[in-house]
């Protein structure tokens, strides 16, 4: 007697008879594995700068007008060329040497040139934590000591503050510039109650430029060269100079 299996019998091809995604998901799931990965790659750009940041301010911050060696400036600027441009230039008060970090967005997120109500990209950058960034160092030597040094964050405004009082501002920008002697145009800005520290606004609202002596309190240098680097990567975007430096606020109420 034959015994019957109560047991299906297995199909010897499985896949027959099985339907495949439609063109169109596989089409939607591969754009969507791009703009994913773009994303990535990009924030992933954005920490690395912040990160170089940290460790250039560090740097500049240990520089001591008057103390530190020329030769031990250009050590600390020979370290980064690899990261960025360095651009040397050498006068009759000097040499000056500036190091440069720059983060950009793709041309479609930015188009800076353009309005907000025609550049809906920068907005959805906004909401994903995406902006560009640039950071620069400088320093100032002669005679074998450094003479001056200098240190400025430039990060990209959200989309909705782009316009600033009715000025077409997209970046928030801080300058600090620790000087032996002020300039010319520098002395006409001195206050009263601040003989060792000027304070200026670059290009109109959203820029900010401070420069100081070394008879500034050592509490107060510090306090100016105390830049906080998150505004570089943080995922809400930064819409005030006091964010990117915290002395900026006392700073701006008392001189604007």
């Amino acid at each position: 007697m034959v015994r019957h299996s109560l047991l299906p019998i297995r199909d010897k091809y499985p896949t027959r008879g099985k339907r495949r995604p439609p063109v169109r998901v596989l089409v939607a799931a591969a754009i969507l594995a791009l703009l994913c990965g773009t994303w990535v790659a990009l924030y992933v750009q954005q920490r690395t700068l912040q990160s170089r940041a940290e460790t250039l301010l560090a740097a500049v911050q240990r520089v001591k007008l008057g103390t530190t060696s020329s030769a031990d400036a250009q050590a600390v600027i020979a370290t980064w060329y690899q990261f960025g441009p360095v651009g040397t230039t050498c006068g009759p008060d000097g040499c000056s040497s500036v190091i440069r970090l720059r983060h950009t967005l793709p041309g479609p997120l930015t188009r800076h040139g353009e309005r907000p109500a025609n550049n809906q990209l920068a907005g959805l950058a906004d909401h994903l934590g995406l902006r560009g960034s640039a950071v620069s160092a400088g320093l100032k030597y002669k005679n074998g000591v450094v003479t001056g040094k200098a240190f400025s964050v430039e990060v990209m405004l959200p989309f909705r503050d782009w316009l600033v009082r009715g000025e077409f501002v997209p970046n928030l920008a801080v300058l600090s510039n620790e000087t032996a002697a002020f300039t010319e145009d520098e002395l006409q800005h001195v206050l009263p109650t601040r003989p060792y520290c000027v304070v200026r606004r670059m290009k109109g609202p959203g820029s900010l430029s401070i420069s100081f002596m070394p008879q500034e309190p050592a509490d107060r240098q510090a306090q100016y060269m105390d830049f906080r680097l998150s505004c570089i990567s943080q995922f809400t975007p930064c819409n005030q100079e006091s964010q990117i430096l915290p002395a900026a606020s006392e700073l701006v109420n008392e001189t604007f």
